[in-house]
């Protein structure tokens, strides 16, 4: 009698697989090759994402998904908005994909290679920030106080400090008038406004930690001078045509 033996291919992911740049907030592809994918709702799979190259995948992203190949993941924006990112905000990410039936012979996860895979190479998961105010055209008064207002998406842990800068050209002059260092979550900050007369002004956030993370001003904002009228102030005696 002849023998001959039948390999099964393994699960294979796919994306992400090394190298990609993912932003919380955005919309991506988890993708992995499956031969034995089955009817929907008979073959799942479990996902999970890993900040540490691998070493531990500690955060799931979903705990049970039809094994189609595919899995559209919206990164959370915030901390704490559906999966926790706290901590993954890191260019050693890798994500692994396995069926929930990996163990259903109670050998090691490390023997059971045809059930599972992950990413070959890191990505990165980089925060988001969004400037709303000044973000168009306003004019602020030199020496009163205004509202800089901003969004950051990812853990305000991860994000750390923000720098807020301002430029008097557009933007031109490389943000090089420093306004506050700030935590990533206490929007708004309260800015007494302060500098020269322009119209030119813009404003820029940036992560303290990875000045790429950044966000400023799309239109030029005002920065006009308070003038007050001493005199006449009403309580004059009559003028006359021709008198100084």
């Amino acid at each position: 009698v002849d023998y001959f033996t039948a390999e099964l291919t393994p699960l294979a992911l796919i994306s992400p697989n090394g190298g990609e740049l993912w932003y919380c907030g955005d919309t991506e592809e988890i993708s992995w090759y499956w031969p034995t994918q089955k009817t929907a709702g008979t073959d799942k799979v479990e996902i999970f994402l890993s900040a540490d190259s691998g070493a531990t995948y500690t955060k799931s992203i979903i705990n049970s998904r039809d094994n189609t190949g595919s899995y559209i993941w919206t990164l959370p924006k915030q901390n704490g908005t559906a999966t926790d990112l706290t901590g993954v905000l890191k260019s050693t990410c890798r994500v692994k994909v396995r069926d929930i039936n990996w163990n259903e012979l109670s050998r090691p996860e490390s023997e059971d290679f045809y059930a599972s895979d992950f990413s070959d190479g890191d990505f990165e998961i980089k925060a988001v920030l969004v400037l709303n105010q000044p973000d168009s055209y306003v004019d602020w008064t030199y020496g009163s106080t205004y509202s800089i207002t901003w969004d950051y998406y990812g853990a305000a842990s991860d994000i750390g400090n923000l720098y807020i800068k301002r430029d008097e050209n557009s933007g031109g002059n490389g943000y090089d008038i420093p306004i506050a260092t700030v935590a990533a979550n206490s929007s708004p900050y309260s800015w007494n406004v302060d500098g020269n007369i322009a119209v030119t002004n813009k404003v820029k956030i940036e992560q303290g930690s990875d000045p790429a993370v950044h966000d400023e001003s799309s239109q030029n904002f005002t920065i006009g001078g308070d003038s007050t009228l001493i005199e006449p102030d009403g309580i004059e005696d009559t003028w006359m045509v021709g008198e100084n």
